[in-house]
């Protein structure tokens, strides 16, 4: 089953994006997205917003899987 780190990980690298650039779109600090992307964290419904934004993905997609863990 998809978590939302290996999600969150797998659209970052399959648009070849660091992680600065992703946290700079949800005005996060980059370890920010390293916890996000290794599952240490979670992102607020506002990051998770910001993120489907970025990535152009539903946003339910996002909560969908956030809300497996």
């Amino acid at each position: 089953m998809e978590t939302f780190a290996s999600k969150l990980k797998t659209l970052r690298l399959k648009q070849e994006l660091l992680l600065r650039q992703v946290a700079a779109a949800v005005d996060v600090d980059t370890s920010m997205v390293s916890k996000f992307e290794s599952g240490e964290r979670f992102p607020t419904r506002e990051q998770i917003e910001k993120l489907a934004t970025f990535f152009k993905v539903p946003e339910e997609e996002l909560k969908f899987i956030n809300s497996k863990e």
